[in-house]
């Protein structure tokens, strides 16, 4: 976990996904009512929050080879759909249900 010790690592990371986060809410509160016809972008958010979590785990709280892995590939899954939704402007809940 080399990249991680990096102090630059260490504080980039935490301070992207804090400004995506307060993006995604100012954008919401900005757009107001017309999020609600927009489900693609609640995906994107639940989606953003997800990926967090998921990466803080694999950065440093998980010690065992699995379990990083495991938070590697949830992340990575968590980022396709947000890229799916941002692209596409379709939730995937949607596909799935059509």
């Amino acid at each position: 976990n080399t990249a991680y010790r990096n102090k630059w690592f260490r504080l980039g990371t935490p301070l992207i996904d804090t400004v995506l986060l307060i993006l995604g809410i100012a954008l919401a509160v900005t757009a107001g009512e017309l999020i609600y016809k927009a489900p693609w972008f609640l995906e994107k958010m639940i989606l953003l929050v997800a990926y967090i979590i998921v990466g803080m785990m694999a950065l440093g709280r998980i010690k065992s080879l699995s379990g990083r892995a495991l938070s590697y590939v949830l992340a990575l899954a968590s980022a396709g759909g947000m890229f799916h939704a941002a692209l596409t402007k379709q939730s995937i809940v949607q596909l799935l249900m059509n």
